[in-house]
């Protein structure tokens, strides 16, 4: 048997066998980086989807596309309350798929309700004191 520890010791050393092994481990290795790779390629292309409804979602596009209106001044400034127009005042009427040019014919106020939004009084608003 020391012929065959001898044999054994000659086998581990044949370049041949060596470089078997390190063929192995070079394949286990590129394996498991292509695995990381596409791994990180599935996480970030859910993050670039939910970041593009994300985006969509608070578009202006979006909420037109819902059925609202982004209504401006002639000059471009946003009517965030009825309070800022008067009758015979001419609007912009921004819609999905299109716009209107209109004028105003009566303001009507809902009692009851202050121009605030998220807590602050909105730029420009009388504020009544």
């Amino acid at each position: 048997s020391a012929l065959a520890l001898l044999s054994g010791r000659w086998h581990a050393q044949d370049p041949r066998s060596r470089l078997a092994r390190l063929r192995e481990a070079q394949l286990r290795l590129w394996r498991g980086l292509r695995s990381a790779v596409e791994q990180r390629q599935r996480v970030d292309r859910n993050r670039l989807v939910t970041l593009a409804r994300t985006l969509h979602a608070a578009s202006p596009l979006a909420t037109l596309a819902r059925g609202y209106a982004i209504v401006t001044t002639p000059g471009g400034a946003l009517v965030r309350t009825a309070q800022r127009v008067a009758p015979g005042d001419p609007l912009d009427v921004r819609l999905a798929d299109g716009s209107l040019g209109v004028a105003v014919t009566t303001v009507r106020s809902e009692p009851g309700q202050d121009p605030i939004v998220g807590g602050r009084r909105m730029l420009g608003e009388a504020t009544g004191d």
